[in-house]
């Protein structure tokens, strides 16, 4: 018989980590700075709001997760804030960019640039 069969089943590991020896992996960062100012630009545009609010509940989590031992919950919480944050940034930039461009269009308009197109 092999050695494979012989492993007990309640011998099965919680974790890649070595909880046994009180050895833990480094606390993931958790994101918060990010997710706050993503949520504070996402004010121009309320994708980027909502992905802000979204990103810092995960951030949240990352530390609760950690100290109760759920390390992967906590890669995965941190994982999350990450994504959200960069999204909803990436969404609040065009946001700002597209509201720049209207106002001077709009002041474009107003100077009267649009009888200047008309005699062209």
């Amino acid at each position: 018989m092999s050695d494979f069969n012989q492993i007990p089943s309640n011998s099965q590991p919680k974790s890649m980590f070595d909880t046994d020896n009180n050895i833990q992996p480094p606390k993931p960062d958790n994101h918060l700075v990010f997710s706050i100012i993503t949520t504070i630009l996402g004010m121009c545009s309320c994708i980027g709001l909502a992905l802000g609010i979204i990103a810092i509940v995960f951030a949240t989590q990352v530390d609760s997760k950690y100290n109760n031992g759920d390390y992967f919950g906590a890669q995965n919480s941190s994982k999350n804030a990450k994504i959200f944050s960069i999204i909803g940034l990436v969404i609040d930039i065009l946001g700002i960019i597209i509201s720049i461009l209207y106002i001077i269009f709009l002041v474009y308009l107003q100077s009267g640039g649009y009888n200047n197109l008309l005699n062209y």
